[in-house]
């Protein structure tokens, strides 16, 4: 493998890992995050050997950072959280690199677009990709986030089904029917989306507020005619 990158070398000079221990990065995994990133499958089978944060490389003269977070190799049937902007994509993991996630008609692979769209409803379409290629340069970890409540179908049951829907459009609706309730589904048989719960608590807290607002000076203004028609009152005396 290393005679194969030696012609890579050349666009791949300098490699530095940025991370809690400051170390450098072997040059594999240099190459490795260089490829991924732009479109090379010379690498495409090597494994990255460090938990990266920012691999800085030179390519064609300029200095590059590209953000990379590896987890552990995930198993078939886990789900993926995958952190794109202030939210986040949901998939599952079927086997040999490859998720199954449902992506919205408007969405553009390696778009900032996430599960939240604000779209509010439109079909999907169920898609098989590389990890690698949705993830691009976005940080990733597996997250099987409802496993302490309900019980998980076998993992070959999870990737049968998640297989069987590949290529299917499905219904699409960012409050009842995004790629988090996708993906929950399938390992759960419960349709259930962490976003969308912490978005009802900001909501609610927001008309909690405005409530309190609107009592405090209901009462403000109670008072206010109170005390200024006994004011009124006293001075008429």
């Amino acid at each position: 493998m290393r005679k194969e990158l030696e012609g890579k070398r050349a666009e791949c000079k300098a490699a530095t890992v940025i991370n809690s221990q400051h170390q450098p990065a072997d040059l594999l995994t240099a190459e490795f995050c260089f490829q991924s990133r732009f479109g090379s499958d010379v690498a495409s089978d090597i494994k990255p050997s460090l938990h990266l944060k920012v691999l800085q490389v030179t390519y064609e003269n300029k200095a590059v950072e590209i953000m990379a977070e590896y987890d552990k190799n995930p198993e078939i049937g886990d789900l993926i959280e995958i952190f794109k902007g202030p939210y986040q994509h949901w998939a599952v993991y079927v086997g040999d690199g490859f998720i199954a996630h449902s992506a919205p008609a408007s969405e553009v692979a390696g778009d900032s677009a996430s599960s939240m769209k604000a779209v509010p409803h439109e079909k999907a379409l169920v898609k098989k990709d590389k990890l690698r290629v949705v993830v691009g340069t976005n940080k990733w970890k597996i997250n099987n986030i409802l496993d302490e409540e309900y019980e998980p179908r076998p993992a070959h049951i999870i990737v049968r089904n998640a297989c069987a829907l590949v290529g299917k459009e499905v219904p699409y609706c960012v409050l009842r029917k995004n790629c988090e309730h996708f993906a929950t589904e399938l390992r759960y048989r419960k349709a259930e989306s962490r976003q969308v719960r912490k978005a009802e608590v900001v909501v609610q807290g927001v008309f909690l507020s405005i409530g309190f607002m609107g009592l405090f000076l209901a009462l403000a203004r109670l008072l206010t005619a109170l005390f200024g028609s006994r004011k009124e009152n006293k001075n008429e005396q």
